[in-house]
């Protein structure tokens, strides 16, 4: 976030350093730290944060500005347990902002690679394509839509390779990247 969130204004303002806090005020603003890096990465794959992300965002940042409010007048808070979870606002945040048509993509890879890592997984580094189509259905799919007579074939993924064999056409070689 490229504003300062309260607490930090409040903390610099009153020249409190993080150390001087109590143990919930940390806690807060460690779950805080979690969840902005949590959004920074969701802005880094070209999406936004919902509202309600960014509310519980604020909330979170009001409530430890009450802490260090209450540290600051000596009093004991009694404000109980920070309103959101840090861990629950970030798997909302990797739940709700992935589009379908994303998800829908990065479930068709998890596809691949399973089907990738389950060929690795035999033992063989060779495989005819007719092993392919029976073992891995839709890896061989991908290849055979993608075929081209020109030049080399196959299907590759972050993990694994399966490549066609350029002195034996009717084979592929499997390995890890």
């Amino acid at each position: 976030m490229a504003q300062a969130m309260a607490y930090e204004e409040l903390m610099q303002s009153e020249g409190i350093t993080l150390d001087e806090l109590p143990n919930e005020a940390k806690v807060g603003i460690k779950g805080i730290k979690k969840i902005l890096n949590a959004i920074n990465m969701t802005k880094q794959r070209g999406q936004k944060p919902t509202s309600e992300t960014l509310a519980k965002l604020k909330t979170n940042d009001t409530w430890i500005v009450r802490e260090i409010l209450y540290y600051m007048q000596d009093k004991e808070s009694d404000q109980g347990e920070i309103p959101n979870n840090a861990n629950d606002v970030i798997a909302e945040i990797s739940n709700n902002e992935i589009s379908p048509e994303q998800k829908a993509k990065y479930d068709e890879g998890l596809i691949y690679e399973n089907e990738l890592e389950s060929l690795l997984k035999s033992g063989k580094v060779n495989f005819l394509n007719t092993e392919i189509r029976s073992l891995a259905p839709k890896c061989y799919k991908l290849i055979l839509t993608t075929y081209d007579n020109t030049g080399p074939n196959g299907i590759g993924t972050s993990r694994y390779s399966l490549i066609e064999d350029q002195t034996n056409k009717q084979t592929f070689n499997i390995k890890r990247n």
